[in-house]
């Protein structure tokens, strides 16, 4: 579950995609397919998929947090170097 939703928000956020709407929208009902088929198939439950769910949005925020900070950083050597 967890893995798929990262692949999912990659490719969501990929600037070479976002002209490609058919393979981000395939790619969101693959991604749903899969979390349900786990759950459906009895090999993880509801409690499961969500902790998956909140432990991808937790490393998403810190991981997008470091991200921008790290690219302000940058940004601003940059201007100051100028």
């Amino acid at each position: 579950v967890y893995n798929s939703l990262a692949v999912t928000g990659c490719l969501m956020k990929s600037d070479r995609l976002k002209k490609h709407r058919v393979m981000l929208i395939l790619s969101n009902i693959l991604a749903a397919l899969i979390i349900l088929s786990t759950m459906f198939l009895k090999q993880h439950s509801v409690l499961d998929v969500t902790a998956a769910i909140l432990l991808y949005i937790i490393t998403y925020i810190c991981v997008n947090r470091s991200y921008h900070h790290e690219y302000r950083k940058a940004a601003y050597y940059r201007h100051s170097l100028l």
